[in-house]
């Protein structure tokens, strides 16, 4: 296996070559950040429906996005390419995620002992 990294551009670089090689199996794309490209990234040259075919669910996490005074310009958006309404939290919510998920980042740096450079 040769693992070929291309990033750059939210990896559009890399899913860009990865959509133009030959499709026989042998060039996988691998990038849970992706699917947010056709919501930040304008002029995106890969359509990632079209493109590709779902070879295996590999990871499962959860995003959060934060919005700062442009809120319903997001949902507005959000409701035109998908047909919902996004589904959010408050950000108490929020808050506790991140605190979780730093916790347990925090566990296995220690279990790793991992020291800071």
């Amino acid at each position: 296996m040769v693992v070929e990294a291309r990033p750059g551009a939210n990896l559009t670089i890399a899913a860009n070559f990865t959509a133009k090689a030959d499709p026989d199996g042998y060039t996988l794309f691998y990038s849970p950040a992706f699917v947010f490209n056709p919501i930040f990234v304008k002029n995106n040259p890969v359509d990632a429906l079209k493109a590709f075919e779902t070879v295996s669910i590999v990871s499962s996490t959860e995003y959060m996005m934060f919005v700062t005074g442009k809120l319903p310009e997001v949902i507005a958006q959000h409701r035109k390419l998908f047909g919902v309404d996004p589904i959010g939290s408050t950000p108490e919510e929020g808050r506790r995620t991140v605190e979780r998920e730093l916790g347990a980042w925090g566990k296995l740096a220690k279990m790793a002992n991992f020291q800071p450079q």
